[in-house]
């Protein structure tokens, strides 16, 4: 990790980023977003703030894998971006059961492979107390 918390190993992210889509497809099956749309078919208030919380939760694990990778690889942040509409639009195939879900599959697969390939860079090591004045 070469001695930041921020970044992101390949195999970390790779974990990362399964245990959030299986968080938002799991989210999904118990409580379905497609029932967002009417929120009164819902028994109280407090499920709706429940449906609409988890998913957020799930998006702050996501991003924070894939800006740690990113980092980690030495990469502008600015990649966060198509990255991440990648796996929001591979996570939706999979919860709506869109017709198109093996492309959504395919997608999601390269991302987690693009993800493991990316070089780790590792910080250069420091060594004594780092004053340079001398």
């Amino acid at each position: 990790m070469a001695g930041s918390k921020n970044h992101v190993g390949r195999l970390d992210f790779i974990l990362r980023i399964l245990v959030a889509t299986a968080l938002a497809v799991e989210w999904n099956r118990v409580l379905p977003l497609k029932e967002l749309v009417n929120p009164y078919l819902f028994s109280s208030r407090w499920d709706v703030f429940i449906h609409i919380a988890g998913y957020p939760f799930v998006a702050i694990l996501v991003l924070s894998a894939i800006s740690g990778r990113l980092l980690d690889a030495k990469l502008p942040i600015l990649y966060i971006f198509p990255i991440t509409f990648i796996w929001i639009f591979s996570t939706v195939t999979f919860m709506f059961g869109l017709h198109y879900w093996p492309f959504g599959l395919a997608l999601f697969v390269f991302l987690l492979i693009m993800g493991g390939i990316l070089p780790i860079k590792p910080a250069p090591v420091r060594i004594g107390f780092g004053d340079n004045s001398a």
